[in-house]
């Protein structure tokens, strides 16, 4: 009886996050049109966009998440701690779809990242013991400073 509660709530929770994507997916393509499946680039060579603060807030979490993750790249993370912080790149993700407004250029640069984040979380969630989804999150911090520019990022940097 226990087994076949387990397994049904397994395949709920499936069904759950199944559904949890395809209406994010749905959303994203809504909300955002003007999805390219290339990366925008700034006009000129070495300008970066302007961040909005949900943007900054967004991989501001999503930074810190992965700094907490740090431990499973040496195999000292319990599952349930990968799961936690797995989870929480996907809500910074969700949180940053439903608020940034950027200009259609800067928003089709940023959405092959939060995908690329999407993907590494759900591997994280799919083999919490794995940690080779946390270089693709890593791509996708580095490359958002490539392409980003944040108030005060010129002075911290000096």
């Amino acid at each position: 009886m226990k087994m076949i509660l387990s397994a049904g709530l397994i395949l709920v929770a499936s069904i759950s996050v199944q559904a949890e994507q395809t209406e994010h997916t749905e959303h994203a393509a809504h909300a955002h049109p003007l999805h390219s499946a290339t990366v925008a680039e700034p006009a000129a060579a070495g300008q970066r966009w302007m961040a909005d603060a949900p943007l900054r807030e967004g991989m501001a979490r999503i930074g810190k998440e992965r700094q907490a993750l740090g431990p499973l790249e040496h195999g000292h993370l319990a599952a349930k701690h990968v799961t936690v912080h797995a989870e929480a790149i996907r809500a910074a993700v969700n949180f940053m779809f439903a608020n940034c407004r950027l200009d259609p250029e800067p928003d089709s640069a940023l959405h092959p990242l939060l995908a690329q984040l999407i993907g590494a979380s759900q591997a994280l969630l799919e083999l919490p013991s794995d940690p080779a989804p946390l270089a693709e999150v890593d791509a996708a911090l580095a490359r958002y400073k490539q392409l980003f520019d944040e108030p005060d990022s010129a002075s911290a940097d000096e």
